[in-house]
């Protein structure tokens, strides 16, 4: 549980700054379209911040 909760609370923190893939930023006004790996990235950044 704690690995799942670390890992959806990254996706939503990375959704809701707007910095997201090609097929999430068509449907958040304002996002920031990033490669997959640089997206990936950011949430792995984001999930060793929580840990």
């Amino acid at each position: 549980d704690d690995a799942a909760d670390l890992v959806r609370d990254a996706v939503e923190a990375q959704i809701s700054a707007k910095r997201v893939t090609y097929d999430i930023e068509r449907q958040v006004e304002g996002g920031e379209k990033l490669a997959t790996s640089e997206f990936a990235a950011e949430i792995v950044e984001r999930i060793e911040e929580r840990a």
